[in-house]
């Protein structure tokens, strides 16, 4: 990806920034012979990108939701009516008890119902990141979901606001969907006592149980075997667990003292998973997709 940045103080400050950016570019295609895409502007990017994190929060946290029994089909009105009566303990069993993990959720739930409509959009803003606006107009939706989530009469006004503005409220979060073809890959993870593959792919994660006695040498070759499938091709062999994305409610990159951080999944279920780089780890495919999801740098 070719970012073009705008001219400005934040630009200014630092020098020689075009070939900076370049030498960006190459530590991120780390593939040879790759041509990189035309110019995308951060104006362009940051809302994509925006609209695609609402929509897997949003997914995962409507399933746990409904695994751990708190509503059965959620929708941004039932949790409204969750926040509006006070009734926080099913949506904290999900969340924790963290205010910004329930706003980051709620927020994520009321902006797809926006975005819906097709009359929602986002802005950038360099300052406080980007903002939904609705009918190209900012209504402050990120101070009313924070109001919201730490206020009955906060929930109450939040949701009498998206029924002036005409917004529905209950559509359940769609699925997100992909083609299922694995977009990275990072080898030789330590699972509990034994090495995986994480193959992760638009919509989902798969872990390969590595053989016991294995070896690394080829393993270039079996990651690259593997950016030319797809998840469904490999979630049948033995040994192998196929993760949807809407089943993954938190991840979380663990620094530690000695050694390789860990990547921490909390399912909707309420298991854990603790993914550990070893010596042998290597990444392969699209980089942006790990640093974006999972906080991993290849």
């Amino acid at each position: 990806m070719q970012v073009t940045l705008p001219v400005g103080v934040a630009a200014e400050l630092v020098s020689g920034l075009d070939e900076r950016i370049v030498e960006l570019e190459r530590v991120i295609v780390t593939e040879p012979g790759v041509e990189l895409p035309s110019p995308a502007t951060w104006d362009e990017i940051m809302p994509l990108a925006a609209t695609a994190d609402a929509r897997r929060t949003a997914a995962r946290f409507a399933t746990a939701l409904e695994s751990a029994g708190v509503l059965d089909g959620v929708t941004a009105a039932g949790v409204l009516e969750l926040l509006a009566t006070g009734e926080l303990d099913g949506l904290r069993e999900v969340t924790g008890e963290h205010d910004e993990q329930l706003i980051g959720a709620v927020g994520s739930l009321i902006t797809c119902a926006v975005l819906a409509t097709g009359r929602g959009e986002f802005r950038l803003d360099w300052v406080d990141g980007s903002e939904l606006l609705v009918d190209g107009r900012e209504i402050g939706l990120t101070s009313l979901v924070r109001v919201a989530c730490t206020s009955q009469p906060g929930a109450v006004v939040l949701r009498d606001l998206l029924g002036e503005l005409g917004i529905p409220l209950d559509r359940r979060p769609e699925r997100v969907a992909g083609d299922g073809r694995v977009r990275a890959v990072l080898t030789e993870l330590a699972v509990g006592r034994r090495a995986h593959d994480l193959l992760v792919t638009d919509a989902a994660i798969l872990l390969l149980r590595r053989p016991l006695f294995r070896l690394t040498v080829g393993q270039d070759r079996r990651a690259l075997r593997y950016l030319d499938s797809t998840g469904d091709d490999l979630r049948g062999q033995r040994g192998a667990r196929y993760v949807p994305d809407d089943q993954i409610l938190r991840s979380e990159l663990q620094e530690r003292r000695f050694g390789p951080p860990v990547l921490r999944l909390t399912l909707t279920d309420g298991e854990a998973l603790g993914l550990r780089a070893t010596a042998y780890t290597q990444g392969y495919g699209d980089a942006d997709i790990l640093t974006i999801r999972f906080g991993v740098i290849v």
